[in-house]
């Protein structure tokens, strides 16, 4: 399998490798000292479990995915895959996410990102073939995801930026990357203090950041399909690229 892409790294996925890694060393340092804490951290994911924490490490993970399927996939995919696994992390909050859990849990939430904003996406099969596991122990992890995060799966613009300068300042702060964005990665609007928080201009967002739809009132977004609008959902797009 050759990589599908020799540009420099992403910011987004320079983000989302540093927040996992951070939120592994986290973890696995407060459960390490007792076993049986550590046991139940793992059951309350246990459909994500490895049977021993992997030889290659959760940022050279997150690194294999953006090389080889990261061409095919919106770069914002890598902030909304942070977004639906933090929210799986909160659906249990005694048993944090560790090393044994995290490959499995950031590979099936960057398929169902890849699914909800890429018109033309990588099928199971691919996603599987670079994760590292079987097609049909993706397709379960998929659904465990679903019914995990009970179907929520919306991540509406305001969520979104909140995710991606929360984990572009927490980034810079840490000093591995130094780019800084000035303006709002979704609406173009807004401003960078020098602190890296970020102020929106007040104008309202009436279109989609990542694809095409409409705003309601509420702030939440529906796509627009032939002039139809419809919610997004994970219904296949009507092509996919199928590289296996």
């Amino acid at each position: 399998m050759e990589p599908l892409s020799s540009s420099s790294e992403a910011v987004e996925v320079a983000m989302l490798r540093h927040a996992v890694e951070r939120l592994v060393a986290r973890n696995d340092r407060v459960w390490s000292s007792d076993d049986g804490a550590l046991a139940g951290e793992e059951k309350g994911m246990a459909a994500f479990r490895g049977v021993r924490v992997p030889r290659m490490g959760v940022g050279e993970y997150v690194e294999r995915i953006g090389r080889y399927a990261g061409a095919a996939m919106s770069p914002s995919c890598f902030v909304v895959a942070f977004v639906l696994l933090d929210r799986a992390a909160h659906r249990r909050p005694a048993h944090p996410v560790g090393s044994r859990t995290i490959h499995r849990l950031l590979l099936t939430s960057l398929l169902l990102a890849s699914k909800l904003l890429d018109d033309a996406h990588h099928n199971n099969a691919f996603f599987a073939r670079v994760g590292g596991v079987s097609n049909a122990e993706l397709n379960w992890l998929e659904l465990e995801l679903l019914f995990l995060l009970d179907f929520e799966l919306t991540v509406t613009p305001r969520v979104y930026e909140s995710y991606y300068f929360h984990l572009h300042k927490e980034m810079l702060a840490s000093g591995t990357y130094k780019q800084r964005i000035t303006r709002s990665p979704t609406t173009g609007n807004g401003t960078i203090d020098e602190d890296g928080n970020f102020e929106t201009n007040k104008q309202k967002i009436t279109r989609s950041p990542m694809t095409n739809g409409v705003i309601d009132e509420d702030g939440d977004f529906e796509s627009v399909a032939d002039g139809r609008p419809r919610r997004w959902s994970l219904s296949p797009p009507r092509r996919s690229i199928d590289c296996c």
